[in-house]
């Protein structure tokens, strides 16, 4: 055999088992893309990326309509939609279930990420993949990668953002800021909170610079490194922010004072709703400190909660590991914003989908200490049983939920069953597709004739599946059916439930039928009024 061609293979064994697993997701991708529906921001996002694009080619978009704030929500100009612009590339047609496919393969490099960095560390292939299962075993992550853009684009860039800044950060050179730079201005224009990154590189300089104990401020080699970090931490914000420039046109005419507006939405974001947390409603301008704790608390599987909590037993010499301190330090310094800038958030953890990678990593690493040290102990062989045991439960969840794994609570809250009435539910909207195919099976099986239904939800989650003789009315006074989230509150149809579509048996989307009068016998006929529930 050549010498080089074996080097090679040898070079490429440590990445089977990621190939192996990226195989596997790749192929659940394919084959599950189509039984999401439509979430009720998707049809703003993607045609605004489309727009986007045709703007930056000179195609006769009106300017103004990212260049003007319209009012304090005005989404054309308070968000960057380069993600969504890349995807509408691949998707001239607007196909959702394109649309969904690419968010796929989009959150992969998540995925390679946490490989990547547990392989660097330990050099355990298999043990590396950890990270990777570990995530893709997080319902709230792996529900929301196909119809969440805009979140995932942020939770995918700034842990890839991470990854390659524990990768990179003793290199030097413009390869690395322009690297670091358009990674960082990805994040940044996903979502400002994006800025936490830089504080997570001075703080783990710092870290790594004190751990080394090589280097001290007499030193001119030590003044010397202090200056080339400022110099990197200066390009890669300068690269970062002309990343946001090209892509996002209301900063760029204008940059530093829109910056600054738009910096200040992002804090304190001009929706005033409510919600149901904790059995009661809240304000998602008031929200208690402990919202997001809880949040991470009941909608974490325990597998991933128990050996993130037994991180200081089972790792030895925590604060020597790097890895560990890395992301324990960006995991911090998000929480600690979230709690001292009390930003308005809502529905659940999609706003802190970016999250969860790191709880995935910190998990992984713990798990992967365990294996490694603890297979001489007595408590070795429960503790796995218990955590493969947890972790086959969550997978059998997933299944029955799909295609809405980001409705999973664990069993602290009861799961699902035990969450109703308690925690926001079906907070996306995409239980619309399987309420229209019940219809189209149960009511609307004649094709010459004409129905009518309307939605108290964003139109498009309902219209993007309604066959050619069935109309969208905007008012549902006009409609034969209507489609609704179960907590939508007050409709006009005064009728009995028609058809509930569930999980667990908890109402995801509910629908009601007006009720026809029938004249041979003067009254009005009755509909099922029981609700059908899917298992």
């Amino acid at each position: 055999m050549n010498p080089r061609s074996s080097s090679r293979a040898d070079g490429l064994k440590p990445y089977l088992p990621l190939a192996g697993f990226l195989l596997f997701y790749f192929l659940f991708a394919a084959l599950t893309c189509r039984d999401f529906g439509v979430a009720w921001d998707e049809y703003d996002v993607y045609s605004r990326g489309g727009a986007l694009f045709r703007y930056l080619l000179g195609k006769g978009w009106d300017p103004s309509t990212f260049l003007v704030n319209d009012g304090k929500a005005d989404g054309w100009v308070l968000y960057d939609y380069w993600y969504p612009m890349l995807l509408s590339i691949f998707s001239p047609g607007f196909s959702l279930e394109r649309f969904h496919w690419l968010n796929f393969c989009s959150a992969s490099m998540a995925f390679i990420s946490l490989y990547a960095l547990l392989y660097s560390y330990y050099r355990k292939p298999l043990l590396a993949l950890l990270g990777p299962v570990f995530l893709f075993l997080t319902p709230r992550f792996l529900g929301h990668i196909p119809i969440a853009p805009r979140d995932l684009a942020f939770a995918v860039t700034y842990f890839c953002a991470l990854a390659a800044l524990y990768f990179l950060r003793h290199k030097a050179g413009a390869p690395k800021a322009l690297t670091l730079g358009l990674l960082f201005g990805m994040a940044q224009a996903s979502r400002m909170a994006g800025l936490s990154l830089y504080w997570v590189w001075i703080l783990f300089y710092l870290y790594e610079w004190n751990q080394d104990k090589a280097l001290w401020w007499h030193r001119p080699e030590s003044r010397k490194n202090h200056l080339r970090f400022a110099v990197e931490l200066a390009l890669t914000l300068a690269v970062s922010l002309l990343f946001m420039a090209a892509t996002w046109p209301y900063l760029l005419h204008g940059f530093f004072s829109r910056f600054v507006e738009v910096l200040g939405a992002a804090s304190r974001f001009p929706w005033t709703g409510q919600f149901l947390f904790m059995g009661r409603m809240v304000s998602a301008t008031d929200l208690p400190w402990y919202y997001l704790p809880v949040w991470m608390l009941v909608s974490t599987p325990l597998f991933l909660l128990f050996f993130l909590a037994a991180i200081p037993f089972f790792v030895h010499k925590a604060a020597q590991n790097r890895l560990l301190v890395f992301a324990s330090l960006a995991l911090s310094v998000n929480l600690l914003l979230v709690f001292l800038l009390r930003p308005v958030v809502y529905l659940g953890m999609r706003h802190f989908l970016y999250l969860l990678p790191l709880l995935a990593l910190l998990a992984a690493l713990s798990a992967l200490e365990f294996l490694l040290r603890f297979r001489e102990k007595a408590a070795f062989m429960p503790v796995m049983v218990l955590a493969l045991a947890n972790m086959a439960v969550v997978g059998f969840q997933m299944a029955k939920l799909h295609p809405y794994e980001y409705v999973y609570f664990n069993e602290l809250t009861g799961g699902l069953k035990g969450a109703y009435g308690r925690y926001e539910i079906e907070d996306r909207g995409t239980s619309a597709k399987e309420a229209v195919e019940w219809l189209k099976k149960n009511r609307w099986g004649d094709p010459k004739q004409a129905y009518q239904v309307a939605s108290l939800q964003d139109p498009f989650s309902t219209v993007y599946y309604l066959p050619p003789n069935v109309k969208y009315e905007d008012s549902p006074d006009k409609a034969d059916y209507l489609i609704v989230l179960p907590f939508s509150g007050k409709h006009q149809l005064k009728n009995d439930l028609l058809y509930s579509v569930s999980r667990e048996g908890v109402p995801l989307m509910d629908i009601y039928e007006k009720q026809p009068f029938d004249q041979a016998q003067g009254k009005v006929s009755g509909v099922r009024s029981q609700v059908s529930v899917k298992p």
